[in-house]
């Protein structure tokens, strides 16, 4: 008994694996469709995980940044998952999120650039050189500087409509507090 539980989580994935390897072509069956969107419904994080591109970008671009060094991607993941901390990860709101994750890439993107840039432009190099790295090192600050606007943007309309919700309830709230005043003096009158 104890070995058919050890042997079905490898069994689960083989049967993954297989399932992708087979809807992963041009016209797939029909039945092999039907059982990953099966295992899909039954197991949230397949397409949670595979379907987070944003995340997915994140680790092909660490990953061919950094190509064999474990190390370097590996603190390089840690500061990305710190950053979205930093940006308030956790209680950000949908939109915030995908422009939290945003940010992440256009950092990513920015250093590695930035580091590229000190590369070509220390020492000897053609003015051509020069040139270019200064160009694309403009072009990810900007990405990313517009990355960052945008959420700035995002929270402070969301922190003004917060304001605006609780101007109304205070007024719905002293409304509502008038008419019980208003109620209670027309039935003292009556009595």
């Amino acid at each position: 008994m104890a070995e058919d539980k050890l042997t079905k989580p490898d069994q689960a994935e083989k049967t993954l694996s297989e399932i992708i390897a087979a809807t992963s072509k041009k016209n797939p069956k029909e039945e092999d469709i039907q059982t990953l969107r099966r295992m899909m419904k039954e197991d949230a994080s397949i397409w949670q995980m595979y379907g987070d591109w944003a995340h997915q970008c994140e680790l092909m671009i660490s990953r061919d940044y950094f190509e064999a060094n474990e190390f370097l991607t590996e603190t390089v993941e840690r500061k990305l998952r710190d950053l979205r901390n930093e940006l308030n990860w956790e209680t950000a709101t949908v939109l915030e999120k995908l422009l939290i994750r945003q940010i992440c890439i256009t950092w990513l993107r920015l250093y590695y650039v930035e580091r590229q840039h000190h590369q070509a432009t220390t020492g000897s190099h053609s003015l051509t050189s020069g040139i270019y790295w200064d160009k694309r090192l403009s072009e990810v600050q900007k990405r990313h500087l517009k990355a960052i606007e945008s959420l700035a943007k995002v929270r402070k309309m969301t922190a003004q409509t917060a304001k605006f919700e609780t101007a109304a309830t205070k007024a719905r709230s002293a409304q509502t507090l008038n008419s019980i005043k208003i109620l209670e003096a027309m039935t003292k009158s009556n009595n």
